[in-house]
């Protein structure tokens, strides 16, 4: 297997055996009338999977030692995840409220990314991430070529059909692929901030209510040119599922709805406000209903619950935290994490570690009392009251076996009762100065 790997490296060839996909179309639902009801699963080679692994791990190493991967992306990163992205909306979403600002929100989507990527467009954007003449040759022989088939019940192909664009589904190497194409979608947004995970893109801007007006302005026009790099990128944005929605207090948007147009117009159609947005297949608020669910499951549990009774004293019983208490612990192990690697930037900017040099303050301390590990300021809104920065400094704060946050208790995880810790105090393009990624051998 190390001179196969080796030998694909060295001529900077993919195997063409290694190039046809199988796939199995899984049904969705209880019934399939139509293709558009199932989900295509796509079966690759394994060994070429290992193969794409190195390759995967050689890249990656050296897009993120030189900067080049785009940090509003959340999709397939260490440390990222459709948790971070959220987080992130609804920060500056809370953050703007905190400012007595309104925000505007917008949620694209484009037609099946993933596999109407343009192998041109991606091997010219490898190119001006810096990567050698022989990575380039190994990605050109990777791409071409390759060819599908739909595996029957009875175990037999059909004959293989030629692939022409896109990354290609199951691999190892298609996130990657496609976070390298995406990477410079920003540079075409003037006023907004982007957030991104995987082909879900989001793009959100603050403005005072009073400059409204100049604020829909400015939000239609970087809108717009997210749908012009779409098109120039071979993308197609479906306008039909792009949502638009204006978030604030409720004085805020209240005053504010009678004035706002109809929509904004964007890739030449009227998108509507909405009420409510869809993101990343959730809702943005579901704590009360998470709790309706969680007593509903204890009440069928015991199946003897009075009807009229509180279920609170049946759940402690059971060892179960509330849904709201389940939020806290895992908050305390996000933050705790994106604090230690500093990673998503925005999220850990929240944040100010009491000790730490470059974030010293000024804590009144007191004899009785331990010292806080994490510094934050009252806020002026009770929108920022549930921020995940201010609720997770609060919940951190209050815990008796943590008092340096850059070094949390071995196994520190949510699904670890507190009780098992030791309460005891521990103390762009073609840059100059950009190197050549070239594919090294295995040892």
């Amino acid at each position: 297997m190390t001179r196969i790997v080796n030998a694909s490296v060295d001529l900077s060839y993919f195997p063409v055996s290694w190039k046809t996909a199988a796939v199995i179309p899984l049904a969705k639902g209880s019934s399939v009338a139509s293709p558009s009801d199932t989900r295509p699963i796509s079966l690759l080679s394994e060994l070429s999977k290992i193969v794409e692994r190195i390759i995967h791990t050689q890249l990656s190493e050296y897009l993120s030692q030189s900067g080049l991967l785009d940090p509003g992306q959340h999709g397939f990163r260490p440390g990222h995840s459709t948790t971070t992205a959220l987080l992130e909306i609804t920060e500056r979403a809370r953050r703007a409220i905190d400012r007595r600002e309104v925000s505007v929100l917008v949620s694209f989507d484009f037609s099946k990314a993933f596999d109407t990527i343009d192998h041109t467009i991606l091997i010219r954007k490898l190119i001006c991430s810096g990567c050698s003449d022989c990575v380039i040759e190994w990605f050109v022989s990777y791409l071409s070529g390759r060819s599908v088939c739909v595996r029957l019940e009875d175990g037999t192909h059909t004959e293989p059909r030629a692939v022409t664009s896109g990354v290609p589904q199951g691999s190892v190497l298609a996130p990657l692929l496609f976070s390298i194409f995406i990477a410079d979608l920003p540079t075409c947004l003037l006023n907004s901030r982007h957030i991104i995970y995987a082909d879900d893109t989001q793009i959100i801007s603050h403005g005072l209510p009073a400059n409204i007006g100049d604020l829909l302005r400015d939000v239609t026009r970087d809108a717009n040119a997210v749908c012009e790099w779409a098109t120039t990128n071979g993308l197609t944005c479906n306008a039909a599922k792009t949502k638009v929605m204006l978030i604030g207090s409720l004085s805020f948007v209240t005053s504010l709805r009678p004035s706002l147009p109809a929509g904004l117009d964007i890739g030449g159609e009227i998108v509507p406000f909405s009420e409510e947005i869809k993101t990343l297949g959730v809702f943005l608020s579901r704590l009360l209903a998470l709790q309706r669910l969680q007593n509903a499951c204890i009440r069928y549990i015991y199946g003897t619950i009075p009807r009229t009774a509180h279920v609170t004293p049946y759940r402690l019983a059971l060892g179960w935290l509330s849904a709201e208490g389940r939020r806290e612990v895992i908050n305390c192990s996000l933050a705790s994490r994106i604090i230690r690697d500093a990673s998503p930037g925005y999220l850990r900017s929240g944040f100010r570690v009491i000790g730490v040099p470059t974030e010293t303050v000024e804590i009144r301390q007191s004899a009785r009392r331990r010292p806080p590990v994490l510094y934050y300021k009252a806020p002026r809104t009770a929108s920022l009251d549930h921020s995940f920065a201010f609720s997770s400094a609060i919940a951190i704060n209050k815990l008796p076996f943590i008092t340096n946050i850059l070094s949390p208790p071995p196994h520190f995880s949510p699904f670890t009762p507190p009780s098992l810790y030791s309460t005891r105090r521990q103390s762009g393009c073609g840059d100059a100065g950009r190197r050549a990624l070239p594919l090294s051998h295995l040892n």
